[in-house]
């Protein structure tokens, strides 16, 4: 809730920090959030941390616990993402991945839409700490976006990976801007235009994660189906060249094998160079 509250106040302050020397009191801030909002020292401190993010000096307050500049270092952390493959991980494994990914997004504070509204308006302002902001708002909803396409080929954690990759690939340019024309709102002091933009943007953002772990799925199953049917292939080369070698009592070449088994003897050299010309009791062509 503190975040919120701050974050909303900044715009406003920011206004005024300009033309103060980027300097602002606790008397300022209660301008802009109102007089009668209560504020305890924990509040003061995340509040002067935030505006501290954003070069603005809290005069009247000394930051001893600068909260927010650590959600800051989470959030660069979260974006660092771990190239470790979940291929071959069990479900026990995959479950303990998962359990942790999740225990690491507590520390991310979930925005209201007004929240997002008002942050939206730093981002398309190119303020990168207000861009991590958003892109870790993402973060906490790519899981739920990503569950419907788990048991279809590819772990879950690779899901969660790809959405995440996608949010910071697609945040980290201005091409979604020119396409919700987010361009035409930046003038805008109406709250109603940027939680239009912000609700645009979500869909913008979903429709790319959802493209991109359906690319991924495809991709990936059809590596696996051409593997198989390799496999498939080899194996059965393999298991004709050794009932043939049993059959003649000698090795056989790759147009004898092919006559046996009935096929190209194209398709035998093609096996066997898939299969490294690991094939016994055939006899390799120079």
């Amino acid at each position: 809730m503190e975040q919120q509250l701050f974050i909303e106040a900044l715009e406003n302050l920011r206004i005024f920090a300009k033309s103060n020397d980027n300097k602002v009191s606790k008397n300022d801030v209660l301008d802009c959030i109102g007089h009668d909002v209560e504020l305890d020292d924990e509040k003061w401190q995340m509040i002067a941390g935030y505006l501290k993010s954003n070069q603005i000096e809290l005069t009247d307050v000394k930051l001893t616990d600068d909260k927010f500049g650590k959600m800051l270092e989470e959030s660069e952390k979260m974006q660092v993402q771990e190239d470790t493959p979940a291929e071959n991980v069990t479900d026990a494994q995959e479950e303990q991945l998962l359990s942790m990914y999740l225990e690491d997004l507590k520390s991310i504070v979930p925005l209201s839409r007004t929240t997002q509204a008002v942050i939206l308006q730093d981002v398309c302002d190119k303020d990168v700490e207000s861009r991590n902001v958003i892109i870790n708002n993402y973060f906490l909803q790519i899981v739920d976006w990503v569950r419907p396409y788990a048991g279809k080929g590819v772990a879950l954690m690779d899901l969660i990976q790809e959405g995440n990759v996608v949010v910071m690939d697609e945040l980290g340019k201005r091409d979604w801007m020119k396409e919700l024309d987010a361009f035409d709102v930046m003038d805008s002091g109406n709250i109603d235009d940027w939680t239009d933009l912000s609700v645009r943007l979500d869909s913008y953002i979903i429709e790319r994660v959802e493209r991109s772990v359906n690319r991924l799925i495809e991709e990936q199953t059809g590596e696996k189906m051409a593997g198989n049917k390799i496999l498939s292939k080899v194996n059965a080369v393999n298991d004709a060249a050794e009932t043939a070698y049993k059959e003649y009592g000698r090795k056989l070449t790759t147009a004898e094998l092919a006559e046996f088994m009935h096929v190209a003897e194209d398709e035998v050299k093609e096996t066997l160079r898939l299969s490294a010309n690991k094939i016994e009791n055939v006899i390799v062509p120079d």
